[in-house]
């Protein structure tokens, strides 16, 4: 502790002012009266090299199949591998993931396609194929998603269930062009 705060932090802005800005016509720059911690303020727009404090259903993730981000925690597994992963994927803000993945310009349109997943739920069952007999699926060759029980047997594997099943009609025609519904 080398009491260096008593020579850079003061109670009044003029104090600071006097100080080191003597000649500077417009110090103190802000006046508000500071409430709290000064990085409160901030603590909303905190950047991505900040991992997330926990990860909720207000999380944000990106899909980059649809150009948009979506709201919910049914992301990949990947995406919450390490923090660097996390960071770079995970937002506390819808509009700051749009902004990120697809670009300044393209964020208003990004923001319009949101939407919520479905909540994972996680129980303890033991007939794993009729919870995938459940989820939305593609019929690629009609364009369009279904969860009619139907599911085709390939994609109850792990290897594709991940990459074909979705909780969602939204996540699954966001995915593959549901054009022929």
């Amino acid at each position: 502790d080398n009491d260096y705060e008593k020579h850079y932090l003061f109670v009044e802005g003029y104090e600071c002012c006097n100080k080191f800005f003597p000649t500077s016509s417009n110090c103190p720059y802000e006046t508000d009266a500071q409430h709290g911690y000064y990085w409160e303020s901030y603590n909303e727009r905190r950047p991505n090299s900040e991992a997330l404090p926990t990860i909720l259903n207000e999380t944000y993730y990106p899909d980059l199949g649809s150009d948009t981000c979506i709201k919910g925690e049914d992301y990949p597994d990947w995406m919450i591998k390490d923090d660097v992963y996390k960071r770079l994927y995970l937002y506390k803000d819808g509009g700051d993931c749009c902004e990120f993945w697809f670009g300044h310009g393209a964020k208003d349109d990004c923001l319009s396609k949101i939407f919520t997943s479905a909540p994972v739920v996680t129980t303890d069952f033991t007939n794993t194929t009729a919870v995938l007999l459940a989820m939305w699926y593609p019929v690629i060759e009609d364009r369009k998603c279904m969860n009619d029980g139907k599911t085709p047997d390939f994609m109850l594997n792990d290897g594709f269930a991940k990459w074909y099943l979705f909780n969602t009609e939204q996540e699954c025609c966001g995915t593959f062009d549901c054009s022929g519904s």
